[in-house]
């Protein structure tokens, strides 16, 4: 990182910008430190304002989970949580079923790479 351009003013706008043939649509947000929904929000204006429609952006994003989705499910074991309601509404897990699970995945994925 480039220390001298770290600029710490907090306060200044952050300004999103899109122009497709002869409109320019920008979003203008009056600080800096934005969390990931503002800046989602600012790229969901400029898809709007791209004369993209809000289902399309919607449809888009579904697929985008689906296949994010699809990609963890290869890379990563899903374990359940088990777990049971108390008397008093929180919940107890269950670790030792869940280590079992595990381990039970763990032997399946031994077996098939001998």
């Amino acid at each position: 990182m480039n220390i001298k351009n770290f600029n710490t003013n907090w306060n200044k706008p952050s300004i999103f910008t899109a122009q497709t043939y002869d409109t320019k649509t920008s979003v203008e947000i009056d600080h800096s430190d934005l969390d990931l929904d503002e800046v989602m929000e600012a790229f969901q204006t400029l898809i709007v304002g791209m004369k993209y429609s809000s289902d399309a952006l919607k449809h888009w994003v579904l697929d985008k989970a689906a296949e994010y989705e699809s990609e963890l499910e290869t890379d990563y074991i899903k374990v359940p949580i088990y777990h049971y309601i108390k008397d008093d509404g929180t919940k107890e897990y269950d670790y030792e079923e869940m280590k079992g699970y595990l381990l039970e995945k763990m032997e399946l994925l031994n077996n098939k790479t001998n």
